[in-house]
């Protein structure tokens, strides 16, 4: 697999401040670990920093789709990104629960919903250029 792992490295200074670990398969980058020195990270605004230099790398190796990790929500619905849904299977150990936990997970999964509708309806989409179509998207593995 080492021709389709990307290492990205971001130093101020001599000291590495950011990094990322990225995989290419099929013509899109899969932005999957960032790792950022918060001491630096919020003044120098890393996060937005490393977008932009993974996709504009990506787009000069001829990529199409650019696919983040999981986590880290509101900056990825500000940019317009679209959230793909995670599915997470979990069961108590102590068989007797997990009944409860599937009705408490209903209720839960029809909050969500009804908070993914809500968010839905004012958002817009800012994740295509006429000349290159680069989609962002939130994924929860490759």
């Amino acid at each position: 697999m080492p021709e389709r792992a990307r290492f990205f490295i971001w130093r101020q200074e001599g000291r590495a401040i950011a990094f990322s670990l990225c995989l290419v398969h099929n013509g899109t980058i899969y932005d999957e670990y960032l790792g950022l020195d918060y001491r630096v990270a919020y003044e120098l605004n890393l996060y937005f920093y490393t977008l932009r230099d993974i996709i504009t790398w990506a787009l000069g190796q001829g990529l199409h789709s650019y696919c983040s990790s999981p986590l880290n929500y509101d900056p990825k619905l500000h940019l317009g990104c679209e959230l793909v849904p995670l599915d997470l299977y979990v069961m108590h150990t102590a068989t007797l629960l997990n009944p409860l936990f599937r009705r408490v997970l209903r209720f839960l999964r029809a909050l969500a919903n009804g908070a993914h509708r809500s968010r839905a309806r004012g958002a817009k989409s800012t994740c295509a250029t006429p000349d290159v179509p680069v989609r962002r998207r939130h994924r929860g593995g490759l």
